[in-house]
């Protein structure tokens, strides 16, 4: 039997939204315009979305696209947990779980913290984003990884990618341990896959020193360094923009900022897209406007093009991947 809070695909689209809307609970109270505005717009990207996807993804969509006016996102500050509780668990896509004193027991965002010596994993077609001592952690499917202390991971198997912010200035901040070798960043956007006896390495941003079988390798933004099964290695070039980027910002941390230009830094940063204006005027303006409104659970391009809307500039995606921003034309 199907749950009862699953709708049905006659279901109505403002019907699917407004369940959303109150299974959020309640959050301060917006100015009324600004709600409207931001309701209208998060309706809009909604209807836009299901007729692509079709009416059986409708609820999943509904799921990811929280769009509210003030809303709060409710997390546990890493700052603030105990010694023995290393991260924050912010957001899961499917499922995960956590192995705990011989056990198994699925768990969901914001339940609890995962602590020292755990085991996280993520099921074959699902995703967890961490918070770990101020640094992005998303763990990518079919991924097993223990947290061992405030700064190391052992990666048993699969992919995960590190965030360590883009103000980390050059400092080492996690090690990544495989049967491999040990990855250290300087300041940057890494992903590091290992599936015995294979390893990868892919460095988006900053560079990254790895350490291992009496190897050491020094990785910058661009490269992708391969091992095989015979020790041997080898290097190729992928671009920050490559869609094997994609998976990243599926699970990428709420935009928690206030104005247009720290959004733009934000996409930039997460897709990897170079951000170019009209005009400097486009590019100064920017920094000064400010939004009332937040985006819950929805990916980078879907959360500029919901913010967007609800302010005087437009976005455009050229061929190359550059996003342009202008002026939004009256008529």
């Amino acid at each position: 039997m199907a749950s009862e809070n699953k709708p049905s695909e006659s279901v109505r689209e403002d019907e699917v939204l407004a369940r959303l809307l109150q299974s959020a609970g309640r959050r301060n109270e917006p100015p009324a315009e600004v709600y409207e505005q931001t309701l209208a717009v998060a309706t809009d990207a909604f209807r836009r979305k299901t007729r692509r996807s079709g009416a059986g993804r409708a609820w999943q969509w509904a799921a990811v696209l929280l769009v509210m006016a003030g809303a709060v996102v409710i997390g546990i500050s890493i700052t603030n947990l105990p010694a023995n509780d290393l991260a924050s668990i912010e957001r899961i896509v499917g499922t995960a779980q956590l192995k705990s004193h011989g056990q198994w027991r699925t768990v969901t965002a914001n339940q609890r913290p995962i602590r020292r010596d755990e085991v996280l994993r993520t099921g074959a077609n699902s995703f967890a984003g961490l918070g770990f001592g101020g640094v992005s952690l998303r763990v990518a499917p079919s991924t097993q990884l223990v947290l061992e202390s405030t700064r190391r991971i052992k990666l048993i198997s699969g992919t995960i990618y590190i965030d360590t912010g883009a103000n980390a200035q050059g400092q080492s901040l996690v090690e990544v341990i495989t049967p491999a070798g040990t990855a250290t960043d300087i300041g940057t956007q890494f992903e590091v896959r290992y599936e015995q006896p294979l390893y990868r390495l892919r460095v988006r941003e900053g560079q990254v020193r790895l350490v291992g079988s009496g190897q050491a390798f020094q990785s910058l933004a661009g490269d992708e360094l391969v091992i095989d099964a015979d020790g041997r290695h080898h290097r190729n070039s992928i671009s920050p923009s490559d869609p094997e980027w994609g998976w990243v910002a599926s699970i990428a941390p709420d935009f928690d900022g206030r104005t247009v230009a720290e959004l733009l830094d934000w996409v930039s940063r997460e897709t990897g897209k170079e951000i170019r204006y009209a005009d400097p005027g486009v590019k100064q303006n920017t920094a000064v406007t400010v939004f009332n409104t937040s985006v819950l659970n929805v990916a980078p391009l879907e959360t500029l093009e919901v913010l967007l809307a609800t302010t005087d500039y437009e976005h455009t995606v050229g061929e190359d991947g550059t996003i342009t921003i202008r002026l939004r034309l009256h008529h």
